[in-house]
């Protein structure tokens, strides 16, 4: 008996246009966003609060308000690891902020694609971009911009729940909203 024929050969599985282009757009206001914070850092600390974050990366202390309450934990821990390889506190500190700052377009582009359309997410991410406040907190040793970035996480994710049909998805979204918010609450 023949041979059933072979079906076509295909090339390699491509994203789908929406998919392609959403990856384009992740990946534009990911690499807009790290250029306009990543070398406009401050070098110096500012404020009492920044003073009381590089004291906390020395020794931490809520007592002796090193940093001052309720302590900041995992912006802390995070900045504590990159302390080798930065050079300094302030370095540490403000390279956790300035990452995150640059980090923060994306799930904040993907919650208001879900809410809204396309158009909109590119617009609002790019106006989060260049707003002035987030722009100069994110240069800043200082623990407001890592804060947002986890909650507009958790918002994106907590979508998603939402919207999600099949349950192991909805699993993983929702240990993913959770393990957001608890590092926003740490932060």
């Amino acid at each position: 008996a023949p041979s059933p024929p072979r079906p076509p050969r295909t090339h390699a599985p491509t994203l789908p246009r929406s998919d392609a282009l959403t990856f384009l757009t992740l990946l534009t206001l990911l690499a807009l966003s790290l250029v306009l914070r990543l070398p406009l850092r401050v070098p110096w600390l500012e404020s009492w609060d920044e003073v009381d974050f590089a004291l906390g990366l020395v020794r931490y202390s809520l007592s002796e308000y090193r940093p001052h309450f309720p302590g900041y934990p995992v912006y802390l821990w995070m900045s504590g690891l990159l302390l080798p390889w930065t050079g300094g506190e302030t370095a540490a500190l403000n390279l956790v902020s300035a990452f995150l700052g640059g980090l923060t377009p994306l799930p904040f582009f993907l919650l208001v694609r879900d809410l809204y359309n396309w158009k909109t997410a590119w617009l609002a991410s790019l106006l989060l971009i260049l707003n002035p406040l987030h722009w100069l907190l994110s240069e800043r040793a200082l623990s407001d911009v890592p804060g947002s970035f986890f909650v507009i996480a958790f918002l994106c994710f907590s979508s998603r729940v939402l919207k999600s049909e099949r349950r192991a998805s909805r699993c993983l979204l929702t240990v993913g909203a959770s393990a957001t918010l608890g590092l926003a609450m740490g932060i």
